[in-house]
């Protein structure tokens, strides 16, 4: 479906009608309407811009391209930063009618969940960049006088680029910033208040590639992973999905140990691709073959045992999962990889670390080091292997950089790390975790699970920014981020937005609690 299709016609807001608080949730619905895939956010950040200033607010964009906007206070207090990030994951399933980095994502209710058939939602963040407009709003058309509610001095600042690289978060001019309270709105589990994130990076491995004529005698085939549940790569790495490069490789591998020595004679690779962002578990990928009747045979058969292995590996979820093996009717390729070369690529696919690699032994239950083969693609004469490697840990990301660097160098080519980012290490002694938890206490009536998360948080990388900076993490409950399967509870916006209001009123009472 085309921008334009989809604006003809077609009310964007209506299915948010009813929903409470209808003051966030029709913030969010205009913002689904607006493609926000990260390093194109030009049209979310004049969405943005364009609200702010109606509210009559004036708003800047730093060098980086972040959106920072000053709202008045009641109250005599410390001024707080509340934080959210403009971009999302954009995944599609094969066969949807909708791109989101196009055209934005269409909502439906159902069951109490909002979700987006067959694309990501963008809940994350965008639940958080709709709950601090509301709080702007609010605090904009609130009476003057006694009835005034309290509230402290508020900085929105909506960052670019999270889901990519936290270019956004990296490139905050600390000059800008006049709060040194911050409330990152980016988590994803409302009875959670989150105080430390994992650092990370991304890491290229670059891979050159021999191709030469492509055999006339041997068939195009596809082999096609689909069907997979996919995910977060920081926050359900540890749920056991199936990561559908891995199964792709196991499949070509085993397929040339059964055919022996002559496998190169029976099959040849042409392309191997999958994955659609580096930071989800791939739920998709293919490889583009040669074939004759024997190689088919053994393909066939080594597909259907891995694809029954792979539903079989946990139980509820991957239920769905296909391993197929089809005719394309592409043209005929005209080059195929060298048998070395595709080999080398294959046993790098299977070899190459993806899941969790340690537990954290201060944090219960919290993954300490993990990493995800996200993205493979044949770039001209490179095949690109992109991985996600995270930990709260400093020692053991230097050290997945080096085993990267091995891999490499076993394959003839280079690792190239980038997007690096900081861990936030947890404090329980902060003294706005305090103010948040008996928010979270009068609103919930139970106390919060304060833990620290296995994902990257913009709080650690700003605060490394802006020296001591108070920052916890609160947010919905949104499931199945970075997957089509994303989804936020209904119910829990509401209350999010009740725990942030009245956590900020309770910041702009006079008190000695929080002193700079």
């Amino acid at each position: 479906m085309t921008e334009q299709s989809v604006q003809r016609g077609t009310d964007r807001k209506g299915w948010a009608r009813g929903l409470e608080p209808a003051i966030v949730w029709q913030e969010f619905a205009a913002l689904a309407a607006v493609p926000r895939r990260s390093k194109q956010e030009e049209r979310v950040r004049t969405h943005v811009l364009d609200r702010l200033r109606s509210l009559g607010l004036v708003a800047t964009t730093d060098q980086a391209g972040n959106v920072i906007a000053d709202v008045p206070a009641s109250s005599e207090a410390p001024t707080v930063i509340l934080q959210a990030h403009l971009d999302m994951v954009c995944e599609a399933d094969a066969g949807t009618a909708t791109d989101p980095a196009i055209d934005g994502v269409f909502p439906v209710v159902a069951g109490g969940w909002v979700q987006a058939p067959g694309t990501t939602l963008g809940a994350d963040d965008g639940i958080g960049v709709a709950v601090a407009l509301a709080i702007a709003a609010e605090a904009m058309s609130s009476p003057t006088g006694e009835e005034r509610p309290l509230r402290p001095p508020l900085q929105l600042l909506f960052t670019v680029d999270e889901e990519e690289d936290f270019s956004g978060a990296a490139g905050v001019d600390p000059r800008l910033l006049t709060g040194r309270i911050l409330l990152n709105l980016d988590s994803e589990q409302e009875d959670e208040v989150i105080i430390g994130s994992a650092g990370g990076s991304r890491v290229h491995l670059r891979i050159p590639t021999d191709s030469g004529p492509a055999p006339v005698d041997l068939e195009p085939t596809v082999l096609r992973v689909s069907g997979l549940e996919g995910g977060h790569s920081g926050q359900q790495i540890d749920d056991n999905l199936t990561n559908a490069l891995k199964a792709l490789g196991y499949v070509l591998a085993l397929t040339a140990d059964e055919l022996g020595a002559s496998a190169t004679t029976h099959l040849r690779i042409v392309d191997v691709s999958g994955g659609g962002a580096d930071n989800a578990i791939p739920r998709e990928a293919r490889a583009v073959l040669l074939v004759d009747a024997q190689g088919r045979a053994a393909l066939e058969r080594v597909a259907a045992d891995v694809q029954e292995r792979v539903r079989a590996w946990r139980a509820g979820a991957d239920d769905g999962a296909l391993i197929e093996v089809a005719a394309t009717h592409d043209q005929p390729p005209k080059q195929a990889m060298s048998p070395d070369t595709a080999r080398a690529i294959v046993d790098l696919i299977v070899a190459l670390p993806s899941g969790v690699l340690s537990m954290d032994e201060r944090l219960s239950g919290i993954v300490r080091t993990s990493t995800n083969l996200g993205v493979a693609y044949i770039d001209d004469d490179e095949a690109v292997l992109v991985s996600a490697p995270r930990s709260s840990r400093q020692a053991d990301l230097d050290a997945m950089h080096a085993r990267y660097s091995s891999f490499a160098r076993l394959g003839g080519g280079q690792a190239i790390v980038s997007a690096e980012y900081p861990a936030w290490q947890p404090d329980f002694h902060n003294a706005l975790l305090d103010e948040v938890r008996a928010a979270h206490l009068a609103v919930h009536g139970r106390e919060p699970h304060v833990t620290a998360v296995h994902a990257g948080l913009e709080a650690g990388e700003i605060a490394a920014h802006l020296p001591g900076l108070l920052a916890v993490s609160i947010g919905p409950t949104v499931e199945g981020a970075h997957s089509p399967k994303e989804r936020v509870n209904v119910a829990s916006v509401g209350r999010f937005y009740d725990v942030v209001r009245l956590t900020l009123a309770r910041l702009a009472e006079p008190n000695d609690r929080i002193s700079f």
